[in-house]
């Protein structure tokens, strides 16, 4: 790992360049839009990596990322955003987005 762009806290949470880094899963592209325009505008702290729009890819994309947090919708077709924590064996801190 790089030291000069990121390091393990002691409560495991990864930084980079003191930043969070984030996931965004939800099947509304508009709703991915407009989270990542508030992520954006209003917490600084927090680094968008990847988004997904249905849990199969949310699940490959958050093994891969192994984000600090994950802004999860609830309801989405075929499977919801419960079943998918049910999926994951390391489940990062969650913040529920649901209308």
């Amino acid at each position: 790992m790089d030291s000069d762009k990121s390091y393990i806290c002691e409560n495991n949470i990864t930084l980079i360049k003191n930043l969070l880094s984030v996931i965004l899963v939800d099947d509304e592209s508009f709703a991915i839009a407009n989270l990542s325009k508030l992520i954006e505008t209003y917490c600084p702290s927090l680094k968008i990596v990847s988004t997904a729009s249905n849990v199969l890819l949310a699940e490959q994309r958050i093994n891969y990322f192994k984000p600090d947090v994950v802004f999860l919708d609830i309801n989405m077709p075929n499977l919801n955003g419960f079943e998918l924590l049910d999926r994951l064996i390391d489940i990062p801190l969650v913040v529920f987005v649901t209308a």
